[in-house]
């Protein structure tokens, strides 16, 4: 069975673009590369998003493997997309508000 996820599922309500895959990691992928191109969000890669490494190691001002901090809407969309694909729960997931200007309150 196919698994779509569009942009309104992840926050960013000024975008009708849908991710449509067999399996979360080929969603994952599309969300990735969409959102980096589409809306300048520097995103983590898809297997950190996969392993859910992104909050452990890079939330709290902890650097991250390029020398700076995550963008807060990354960790919005990070947050918003594991649990819509039902990926494990993150123990202190920090709930990133919205970034100005990027992602609009639902």
């Amino acid at each position: 069975m196919a698994i779509e996820l569009d942009c309104h599922d992840l926050g960013i309500h000024d975008c009708d673009w849908v991710a449509r895959g067999e399996t979360p990691g080929d969603v994952v992928e599309q969300v990735v590369d969409h959102v980096r191109k589409k809306h300048d969000i520097d995103m983590p890669d898809a297997d950190t998003i996969m392993e859910g490494d992104f909050f452990e190691e890079t939330i709290g001002g902890a650097p991250d493997p390029i020398g700076g901090t995550p963008d807060a809407g990354a960790a919005t969309i990070v947050r918003r997309l594991r649990e819509a694909l039902n990926l494990e729960e993150l123990d202190n997931t920090p709930d990133a508000g919205p970034v100005a200007g990027r992602l609009r309150s639902p």
